[in-house]
């Protein structure tokens, strides 16, 4: 064969291949290409890392204003007593945990109610006498609150409310207003879901005959007519995420 011949055909050889190298990196190169913009149309935008996590909690949190109670909470009755064995009187402390209801700070109400029949003391005797003497027929006090003061915009989490709130209550069919004196605190259970806790303290005082009730006595005790209230809230946000 001319040797000029080998020549032409070895270059044509080396042109093909050459080319065919070129279109395949220029395909690979629209293939990635193309993969990377469906890819930017599929991902979100990323947040700016000048805003942080503080622009996530904005768009998912609102202040929460419905709060369920727990079983955290408590009340606690004490009235002055004097036992016919002992010289001096003594305190006689009465508490229960059974206490449910709602606090709902948008509409200025909360309805609380307390199991009378599960007050318990130091004294078995006692607390019998409570659920069989004191309260037969009726074993629930409820607390009705309608109307709250003014709450401020500073009430925000680690913020303490101190205010007078007056409620009815009722107790064997009986309604009395008494003045709770109230400090409340809000806090986070989870501030990124805007899980909220609302602690709630608060003392007020009653007399029996407020509730057409003689002073409870008989010949092994005396009460004394006031009896001092304490409760403990402790309650948590019900919250609708969307």
């Amino acid at each position: 064969m001319n040797l000029n011949y080998i020549y032409i055909l070895f270059f044509a050889i080396l042109l093909i291949s050459c080319s065919t190298e070129d279109g395949n990196i220029m395909q690979a190169d629209s293939i990635e290409n193309n993969n990377k913009s469906s890819i930017d149309k599929v991902l979100p935008t990323a947040v700016n890392d000048t805003e942080g996590s503080d622009f996530l909690l904005e768009k998912i949190h609102f202040k929460s204003t419905y709060f369920e109670i727990t079983e955290s909470s408590t009340v606690t009755f004490t009235v002055n007593e004097k036992l016919a064995r002992l010289p001096l009187p003594i305190d006689a402390v009465l508490s229960t945990k059974n206490v449910e209801g709602s606090i709902d700070l948008e509409y200025s109400k909360s309805d609380i109610t307390i199991d009378l029949h599960t007050l318990k003391s130091d004294q078995t005797k006692r607390d019998q006498y409570v659920r069989d003497r004191l309260f037969p027929d009726q074993k629930y006090a409820y607390i009705t609150i309608n109307e709250f003061p003014s709450i401020p915009d500073k009430f925000t989490e680690g913020e303490k409310l101190d205010t007078t709130i007056k409620a009815n209550v009722n107790v064997n069919g009986v309604d009395a207003l008494l003045d709770f004196d109230i400090s409340a605190q809000l806090s986070y259970n989870n501030p990124f879901y805007s899980d909220e806790r609302l602690e709630i303290t608060g003392v007020s005082e009653f007399y029996w005959s407020d509730f057409d009730m003689e002073t409870p006595k008989s010949g092994f005790f005396t009460l004394k007519d006031k009896v001092d209230v304490q409760l403990s809230i402790v309650a948590d946000s019900l919250v609708i995420r969307y």
